[in-house]
């Protein structure tokens, strides 16, 4: 049986400790921090998944949680019975990401100092989990007025342990023994002796290889110095046997825990033999600068190409780990010995023996040769300009007062799930004296992080307010992880206008996510922000409650944006000579029934709305994997709009500009997409 575990996330600005072992069919996730599902999307792992297990109650842990769930739900061609297992308040987590189709398994409810033993059993591997937290609890009610509970510092590890290969029948040696094909050889496999017609006995071991050992890995996480590490030592001792291969453990702890003379003795305690792959920032910011972005590498391909080709539109930052401390660094090098850095990408093989203790890097992480990028875009040929009559900016805003020309920043162009290439949905609109966000889908920080770089601080504080225009996971499932990021910055709240339901979401973030600074306003009651003198809330078109969002401000730019929503004419009415209409473009145009199902637009009916509204520029998103391509029918021109693509920023003077390149930039990422997809794979008809 096959099997190996891939690094799947490490400590940067885009990814969190997370890991994958991956049989031949069946798939476990071990953390779901920020950006699983757009790691997963390069491995094309996802819909195998059975079962997750989550370390600690923390974003690190958790963070994509939510955005997993959804997606394994929209596979539909699965029968096995998926899992969450996790510490105390897994439960409560998976309550709040609205999970209906997991089981949830809570390890643990035990107070400090005591190890609880619980073990997970099924046809590849076995699981023992030490759960641990501080005794101190804190109970409170779902929206359904379900009773939850969670513990302060409430972690777990793991033990796992694989089954073991089947023993290598030796076809050889049973023709020796005069065994007859068939169904003789499958009794001794099973482990049964049997007798043969002239009544000699043959045992098993006669025709059998040598007894196979279960290959075990440890996933060690403690928050906190106070915690008994002498217990999960005792743990992992008794697996040093005859039966087990043990070779790895996995650190996820913090720096403050590796660097504990208790973590040091713990070491002490493992064989000389043990390879130690240790989570942390301080040692991954080693790895710096070796690709832009592992789990992006598809993207980074595109956004390299646009960028020599686009400079003005498109810039992606290199540096995406944080800061690190040199004599932690130093230290914690020298403390663990057999020391391998986690990246992201990076393959350890467990079976077959043939290439057990094979590493390398999954084949779906390349890195990049910014070089050899820049040749490939200068070779595309370029179809020419897309000349528009445009009407001048300043007949349509006044530009004498202050913010009249704010920035667009597309932070995420996909509908319902991420790919390779797009993130979930996502827009940026700021430069104007403030900024806010319309939608903030799985992923938003690290694409904000993509961008801004080393000045991602000072571009998250000036975040005053997100709207959010309904209570699809692709929409806002990002949210915590930015309003958690932003309160490490500064106590000031971060506005939040949205439906009153996602309140209680809020509320419980509050309360486990801590810093979590926020004020709640409802489309009824909007939140002022400096030169914005309207914000209207417009009921749309879906399957479940939204709203377009019209922001005007006092210079006289009007932007509308649609969320996801059927042609509506309550929003042609109030969007009425827009300067900029974002609407989304599900669908192409020849599957309009698909739109009409799924309470989405083509490209042709968006291209439609804008015209009724006389919108001055128009800008397309929310692209299914069915229409990478925006592709319209004759009866609709896409002269004049512009193709979103993520990370794509203009200044809205001069949106007319990026619109007559718009089919040059969309030139480049026909070119990059054809080159890693020869063949397309296959598209679910399922959307959000």
């Amino acid at each position: 049986m096959k099997c190996h575990i891939e690094i799947l996330g490490v400590h940067s600005k885009l990814t969190s400790p997370s890991l994958m072992l991956a049989f031949e069919r069946q798939k476990y996730i071990f953390n779901c921090g920020q950006n699983l599902p757009r790691s997963l999307a390069h491995s094309n792992f996802r819909n195998n998944i059975k079962d997750v297990f989550v370390t600690g109650i923390n974003l690190d842990a958790v963070s994509s949680l939510r955005g997993l769930i959804s997606h394994l739900v929209l596979d539909s061609k699965q029968t096995f019975k998926r899992r969450i297992h996790g510490p105390v308040g897994i439960k409560a987590i998976a309550d709040i990401f609205r999970n209906t189709k997991f089981d949830v398994i809570e390890y643990g409810n035990q107070e400090l100092g005591k190890e609880v033993e619980d073990s997970y059993i099924d046809d590849n591997i076995k699981v023992k989990a030490l759960s641990f937290n501080s005794g101190k609890y804190y109970t409170f009610y779902s929206s359904e007025s379900k009773r939850l509970e969670f513990a302060e510092d409430s972690c777990a590890s793991y033990i796992v342990q694989c089954k073991k290969q089947a023993r290598k029948f030796l076809v050889e040696k049973a023709e020796e023994l005069g065994i007859p094909r068939g169904k003789l050889y499958a009794k001794l496999v099973k482990g049964n002796s049997i007798t043969l017609d002239n009544g000699k006995v043959i045992y098993p071991d006669d025709v059998l290889g040598p007894p196979t050992k279960s290959q075990v890995f440890g996933v060690i996480y403690m928050p906190s110095t106070k915690y008994l590490l002498s217990e999960v030592s005792k743990t992992i001792s008794s697996y040093f046997n005859q039966e087990n291969d043990f070779d790895y453990i996995f650190h996820m702890s913090p720096t403050p825990v590796l660097l504990h003379s208790d973590y040091h003795k713990f070491l002490d305690t493992l064989p000389p033999h043990i390879s130690n792959v240790v989570f942390n920032e301080n040692i991954s910011h080693s790895l710096k600068n070796t690709l832009i972005s592992p789990i992006y590498s598809y993207s980074d391909d595109l956004l390299i190409k646009l960028q020599k080709v686009f400079p003005k539109y498109f810039k992606c930052s290199t540096n995406m780990y944080p800061a690190i401390d040199s004599d932690h660094a130093d230290f914690l090098k020298f403390q663990f010995k057999n020391l391998l850095i986690p990246k992201s990408g990076l393959r350890i093989h467990l079976n077959p023996p043939g290439v057990k203790g094979n590493i390398e890097m999954s084949e779906s992480i390349n890195p990049l040769n910014i070089q050899k990028m820049h040749d490939k875009a200068e070779k595309i040929a370029l179809p020419d300009e897309n000349r528009i009559n445009n009407i001048p900016y300043s007949s349509v805003v006044n530009t004498k007062i202050k913010g009249s020309d704010p920035s667009i920043l597309i932070l995420g162009t996909s509908s319902a799930k991420p790919d390779q290439f797009r993130s979930v949905s996502s827009i940026w609109v700021g430069d104007f004296g403030s900024s806010f966000l319309f939608d903030c889908g799985e992923g938003t920080y690290g694409q904000l992080c993509r961008h801004f770089g080393d000045n991602i601080d000072k571009a998250l504080v000036k975040i005053k307010t997100i709207f959010i225009s309904h209570l699809h996971e692709d929409h806002h499932s990002g949210i915590a992880k930015l309003v958690h990021e932003r309160s490490k910055l500064t106590s000031e709240p971060l506005n939040i206008v949205a439906h009153g339901k996602f309140q209680y979401d809020l509320e419980t973030f509050k309360t486990i996510f801590a810093p979590f600074n926020y004020n709640f306003y409802s489309s009824l009651h909007t939140p002022r922000i400096p030169g914005i003198k309207l914000i209207k809330f417009v009921p749309t078109i879906h399957n479940t409650k939204s709203h377009g969002i019209i922001i005007i401000h006092e210079s006289g730019w009007k932007i509308v944006y649609s969320g996801d929503t059927r042609p509506c004419e309550d929003l042609v009415n109030e969007g009425k000579d827009a300067t900029l209409l974002i609407h989304e473009a599900t669908f192409i145009d020849k599957d309009l029934l698909k739109a009409q199902k799924y309470f989405h637009s083509t490209v042709g009916e968006a291209i439609k709305v804008g015209k009724k509204m006389n919108a001055w520029r128009i800008l397309l998103t929310h692209f299914s994997r069915t229409n990478p391509y925006c592709e319209v029918n004759k009866d609709y021109d896409l002269k004049g709009s512009i193709i979103g693509f993520d990370l794509m920023k203009f200044k809205l003077s001069k949106s007319y500009e990026v619109a007559e390149n718009t089919s040059k930039i969309l030139k480049i990422y026909e070119e990059t997409r054809n080159s890693f997809f020869a063949k397309e794979d296959e598209i679910s008809e399922e959307e959000e």
